[in-house]
């Protein structure tokens, strides 16, 4: 008589083995510990689970779900569903020879899963594949034309564009294609004003008013402790100064011309100066004397600094 080899086919446990449920935690079917186990009834495996559902549930919830019986009928089957701490625990608890090398594997493929080493087997489903509309054609024309002017703009930047404003008092030249770098630039707070100020590249991935975001002035909170604001950058300031009435050749239009004479007219360029330099030797502060002027902080402030340098 020839005597037949056994065979061990008891597969150890892998990270195909591991499901997601409820979208909540990566988890062991009882089934497939019990079989890594060597346990002949699975069943037994649950029924330890449900003994000791106390000291399990320490490592979270136990997920239990109910399996549909054959066409031949029969009483519905459970799964119980195990993470990564339930199932260690369960193959102490069950006393199995092959304890330690099931719990050597639970391990395992718990890191494999979080490490991403092995992709877990995707069963796709047959579909029919969707060719390209006119409209996907479109779409993908224009996200590369984008990239293109994006790539373009930072080969060659934009020439400069000059304009004259008055802010708060103050008579600046701004370019406004150039919103990048560390210097004098006109801003928009996130109060809605516009003033004058230094402002510093910011280099956090969190832009809140896109490419021309930038960090402001620090300033002291009334905690004590400084800080400073993201400001939008309308332009950098590239000359100081009123524009002079001198350079006819800016002058394009009727409506230039009346801003420009507005501009030089010493009224009407400084309508706060006269007031501010009254009160600054009065013992006001700067907030308290914009207040009382009626102008911002930095035109109170801008006018104490050139006070200071006269």
């Amino acid at each position: 008589m020839v005597q037949a080899v056994r065979c061990n086919s008891i597969q150890p446990i892998t990270i195909a083995d591991i499901a997601v449920k409820n979208n909540v935690e990566e988890r062991i079917s009882h089934k497939r510990l019990a079989a890594a186990l060597g346990m002949k009834a699975d069943w037994k495996l649950r029924q330890l689970v449900e003994r000791n559902i106390i000291e399990f549930q320490r490592y979270g919830e136990v997920t239990t779900t109910v399996v549909e019986t054959s066409k031949q009928g029969g009483r519905p089957g459970q799964v119980v569903w195990l993470n990564e701490g339930q199932s260690i625990l369960a193959a102490v608890r069950s006393d199995a020879p092959k304890a330690p090398d099931v719990r050597h594997q639970i391990i395992t493929a718990f890191m494999e899963y979080r490490r991403g080493r092995i992709e877990k087997p995707i069963s796709v489903r047959q579909h029919k594949r969707r060719t390209s509309t006119p409209v996907d054609t479109a779409v993908n024309l224009a996200r590369t034309a984008a990239r293109l002017e994006a790539v373009a703009d930072k080969i060659q930047p934009q020439a400069p564009d000059m304009c004259a404003m008055v802010i708060n008092g103050e008579s600046v030249f701004v370019d406004v294609n150039k919103y990048d770098g560390a210097g004098r630039a006109v801003t928009l707070e996130t109060d809605g004003s516009i003033c004058v100020q230094h402002v510093e590249p910011s280099y956090s991935d969190y832009r809140p008013m896109g490419a021309r975001t930038a960090l402001g002035e620090r300033y002291r909170t009334v905690h004590g402790t400084m800080a400073r604001n993201g400001v939008t950058v309308l332009g950098m300031v590239i000359e100081q100064g009123q524009p002079s009435l001198t350079q006819p050749m800016q002058i394009e239009h009727e409506p230039a011309k009346r801003v420009a004479v507005s501009i030089g007219h010493p009224n009407q360029s400084a309508p706060y100066r006269d007031k501010i330099l009254a009160l600054l030797g009065t013992g006001l502060s700067k907030t308290e004397i914009a207040e009382k002027v009626g102008c911002s902080y930095h035109g109170v402030d801008y006018w104490c600094r050139k006070a200071r340098a006269g």
